[in-house]
């Protein structure tokens, strides 16, 4: 068992104790998130809050093959290009066990592995990794021509604050696992 904490609860009694908080968040829908990861829901949300996306992404996730906000695809001057595409994305994501937001179209197409790895905190983990890739697309300062470490960096900061919205204090065990990567390159960034 992962011990969290220095009362060495296992993992499954903390997400049993953990209260998803929405009230008083100001990028909320007024959807308090379930401690299971909803894809759709969690889309619908990001596009909510960034409803400049609605005409410009698409979201895939890898464990079930779905893409959403397809309707998208009415805006783009290529649409079959863009749809081949993000289901290339989705078999890397899904080989590699990655997600990423790719860039490289007049289409932001943003693919969340959602896989069922042995993960301590498997729905905040993926609603950390759906945020970090938003972040890539609507925060100038996480995408290029900003360096490497640094665009990481704040995509990392972006999605630890949402996770700290969703859930409160709580989350802070699991943004500390899920941060490790991030530690490595703000070191390498300073």
């Amino acid at each position: 068992l992962w011990w969290i904490n220095s009362k060495k609860q296992p993992v499954e009694k903390m997400h049993k104790r953990m209260k998803p908080r929405s009230e008083n968040n100001f990028l909320s829908t007024g959807h308090t998130p379930p401690l299971r990861f909803d894809f759709e829901a969690a889309v619908a949300q990001t596009l909510h809050t960034f409803p400049q996306l609605k005409k410009t992404a698409l979201f895939a996730s890898t464990a079930d093959n779905v893409i959403l906000n397809q309707d998208a695809l009415k805006y783009m001057p290529q649409p079959d290009i863009a749809l081949s595409q993000i289901k290339a994305d989705i078999v890397e994501a899904a080989t590699h066990k990655n997600s990423f937001a790719n860039t490289a179209t007049d289409m932001v197409l943003i693919t969340i592995y959602t896989g069922n790895d042995k993960s301590p905190f498997p729905a905040i983990e993926k609603y950390f990794s759906l945020d970090h890739e938003v972040a890539h697309v609507v925060i100038p300062q996480a995408s290029p021509p900003n360096p490497y470490p640094y665009v990481e960096c704040v995509a990392d900061a972006y999605a630890a604050i949402r996770c700290l919205q969703r859930f409160g204090a709580d989350a802070a065990n699991a943004i500390n696992f899920l941060t490790y990567k991030s530690r490595d390159r703000a070191d390498q960034f300073l």
